[in-house]
């Protein structure tokens, strides 16, 4: 039987490479050996002790390549294939679930008990899941590539949201991963594309990705006012959260525009719009996290068909012993996404 390496978090800055055995295969699951796993900021919120849930094995930016699968309830599923993996629980039974809002799920919620391990498990050697999750991609896509199809999915779910129309003027703040992500999409449904940064590099990697203008947020208002026709954006992005991001959008978006919540927020940030604007403006003010089996769909037919290109958000790559140099590396704040390459 195969042994299986796990990245376990078992409290701020402590992860602990566990040797597991493989289970069995239960009827409808594969086993999948992980090629790639990406960093999200989920992982550095667990590394740097803002996010308080231990113990947990993390990792779901994976991609892997199915080495077996259960004789029965794989129908379609091949060994040798290469996939992404839809890791997020989703229980498909509580009614949002079944009204198809399965990133809003309260059923896995309730299964969740504190200081009881939690097990995701992109961070590994080889993980078992249900064949449904898996989502299958061409051999000429990289792990890499595959591994960031989670997080497109994710944006794919805040670019829908937004309901962008062919000639949108679209503005977003952050120039991240995230961020850079939404002016590939947002430039995809036709749209011209603003960003703001306080990092200059950051700005002009924008710029290189094709941002039309790139602005320090001291310079937003008056940038977004020369650079459009309408009063400002029709759409609004905010893909960091912090107060400071989130009083960007309220001033730069038009009336009747739409301002989108993209980014983790720390408790108590404000929206800042006034009610009065809101009514009067015929604003729309929403969230998006997350993503639907549908948005997972979309994603990974763009990274198939080479549609977007995701390799230059790819800033370093791990071995899994070195996974808290990675996180240390991912946490920095310089770079966009860093891999771990378990096998």
């Amino acid at each position: 039987m195969r042994s299986n390496r796990v990245a376990v978090f078992t409290a701020p800055r402590r992860v602990e490479l566990r040797d597991e055995p493989i289970p069995e295969l239960s009827r409808g699951e594969v086993l999948v050996q992980i090629r790639a796993c990406a960093l999200c900021t989920m992982e550095q919120r667990l590394w740097q002790g803002s996010q308080n849930e231990y113990p947990i094995a993390a990792g779901h930016e994976a991609a892997g390549v199915v080495v077996a699968a259960h004789a029965e309830g794989t129908l379609g599923v091949t060994t040798g294939q290469r996939a992404a993996i839809a890791f997020l629980d989703r229980c498909m039974q509580c009614d949002a679930c079944r009204r198809g809002d399965t990133h809003l799920c309260i059923g896995k919620l309730r299964d969740r008990r504190p200081n009881t391990f939690r097990r995701i498990g992109g961070l590994a050697d080889y993980a078992v899941v249900p064949a449904w999750k898996l989502f299958p991609m061409p051999d000429d896509c990289s792990f890499d590539e595959i591994a960031l199809c989670e997080p497109l999915a994710c944006v794919i779910h805040s670019i829908n949201k937004a309901s962008l129309q062919f000639g949108d003027d679209v503005f977003v703040v952050g120039c991240g991963t995230m961020g850079l992500m939404h002016v590939a999409l947002a430039r995809l449904r036709g749209a011209r594309v603003f960003v703001s940064d306080p990092d200059p590099q950051k700005r002009r990697v924008a710029i290189d990705q094709g941002a039309t203008a790139a602005f320090d947020p001291s310079a937003v208002a008056q940038g977004i006012r020369e650079s459009t026709r309408s009063g400002g954006a029709d759409a609004v992005f905010v893909t960091y959260g912090n107060q400071d991001t989130v009083d960007q959008a309220g001033v730069v978006v038009r009336p009747g525009g739409r301002v989108i919540f993209y980014g983790n927020f720390p408790p108590g940030v404000a929206t800042g719009i006034d009610a009065r604007r809101l009514h009067h403006e015929e604003l729309v003010v929403t969230g998006a996290r997350g993503q639907t089996l549908e948005d997972w769909r979309q994603a990974s037919r763009l990274l198939a068909r080479k549609l977007v290109d995701v390799r230059p958000l790819v800033s370093s790559r791990y071995p899994l012993e070195r996974i808290t140099e990675a996180l240390d590396h991912a946490s920095s704040g310089s770079a966009y996404r860093i891999v771990v390459n378990p096998s």
